[in-house]
């Protein structure tokens, strides 16, 4: 009886992940890598974010297994709308609310942890058109970023935002979901805009 060639390179790919399971070589950490597919379940949260001149918001999202150390895994994608197309100029002094997951412009992306969530390398071939990208405060690291408490915003205490750069987006602690507020004008001149982003886990479904 002949063996095809297929068959004959499954075989040898089967005995020998065999042979690596029985002598303990294959690691635990590849086996999570491979299997796991992101559940809005998951934890999940903004991490990086740029806006550019002409309002185009660019954010850097991440959902993993809840794990920690080797046994974490993750993935990384993009959240990109047009934020101020929805804000009401009225109401430019107050809090307003957007639910990421329902924005009418909503687009979303898997990215890539090694290029910053497609930010800096492929921007220029993805939007060669926007100019003046600005890097939104988003970490401990960064000079004038603060946490927030939903406590606060609710008694109607917004934070001094930096006079620089024109926009910053602020964590809210202990809230579920994870809510942002976002202070600055999203357009190079434009209004200047109080917004509580509030991160859903809608989209995670919508994307794997």
């Amino acid at each position: 009886m002949k063996i095809s060639k297929t068959h004959l390179y499954l075989a040898i790919v089967v005995f020998l992940f065999w042979l690596f399971f029985l002598s303990g070589c294959l690691p635990v950490v590849a086996i999570q890598e491979m299997i796991y597919r992101p559940s809005p379940n998951d934890p999940y949260k903004l991490w990086q974010a740029y806006v550019t001149d002409s309002g185009l918001l660019f954010l850097c999202a991440s959902v993993d297994n809840g794990r920690e150390g080797m046994e974490r895994v993750e993935r990384v994608y993009n959240l990109e709308l047009r934020l101020e197309e929805t804000l009401d100029s009225s109401l430019a002094d107050t809090i307003q609310i957007v639910q990421i997951d329902s924005h009418p412009s909503l687009k979303t992306t898997k990215g890539y942890l090694s290029d910053l969530c497609q930010f800096n390398d492929k921007r220029l071939d993805k939007k060669p058109k926007e100019t003046g990208w600005i890097e939104i405060f988003m970490d401990r690291g960064d000079e004038g970023f603060v946490e927030v408490l939903y406590s606060d915003l609710d008694a109607g205490q917004i934070p001094i935002r930096p006079i620089e750069p024109r926009v910053v987006i602020f964590r809210v602690l202990n809230t579920d979901p994870q809510k942002y507020l976002l202070m600055g004008q999203l357009r190079e001149g434009g209004s200047e805009w109080i917004v509580l982003l509030i991160l859903g886990s809608d989209h995670i479904d919508a994307i794997w």
